[in-house]
């Protein structure tokens, strides 16, 4: 039944709400918390806190766009946080978007040392389990596309670039119809 609504999610829908996974709750609940205090920092904060050669860190309210084609005069109404692979500068790889996060740090924003400490502690943990959750689901993958070989993308995954994005929405309504994401 899983592999079905795998397929069926990804086939029809094109994404899927996963529960009963391994992340704990404590430090999803530990994620959104400190997203809060992220997105609450004032506008000049949080643009000092972006990287657009490697897209990470804050992206702005209307500056990426779900539907170009239907979004002629506006982007998104949400802003985000994009969190990589920590990889240091000299083996960056801008052609992979490999390369160093943008951390809150005292200089950039008016968050403590403590609380940039923890920011960057809690994103790392959850990108990593979140990796574990999502490396564990590549054998219903491979079955999904009717594979014998349940280590049929293993490979493709040895050395993964996983991101977390964290967004935060506005609370414009969504309206499609209008343009509005």
């Amino acid at each position: 039944e899983i592999v079905m609504n795998l397929r069926e999610a990804c086939t029809h829908v094109g994404f899927f709400y996963l529960e009963g996974h391994s992340i704990p709750q404590s430090l999803l609940d530990q994620v959104l918390a400190k997203s809060q205090v992220l997105f609450s920092l004032p506008i000049d904060q949080k643009i000092s806190l972006s990287d657009s050669t490697l897209q990470r860190g804050y992206t702005r309210f209307e500056e990426e766009t779900l539907d170009p084609i239907n979004q002629q005069c506006r982007g998104d109404t949400k802003e985000g946080y994009y969190i990589g692979n920590e990889v240091d500068v000299k083996n960056m790889d801008t052609a992979k978007l490999r390369g160093p996060n943008v951390w809150p740090s005292t200089e950039k924003c008016n968050m403590t040392d403590e609380e940039c400490n923890q920011f960057r502690k809690i994103m790392e943990e959850y990108r990593l389990e979140a990796t574990k959750v999502c490396m564990n689901l590549l054998p219903y993958f491979a079955m999904a596309v009717e594979s014998d070989d349940r280590q049929l993308f293993d490979d493709f995954f040895k050395d993964p670039s996983t991101f977390v994005r964290l967004l935060h929405y506005s609370s414009e309504p969504s309206s499609p119809e209008e343009g509005i994401f």
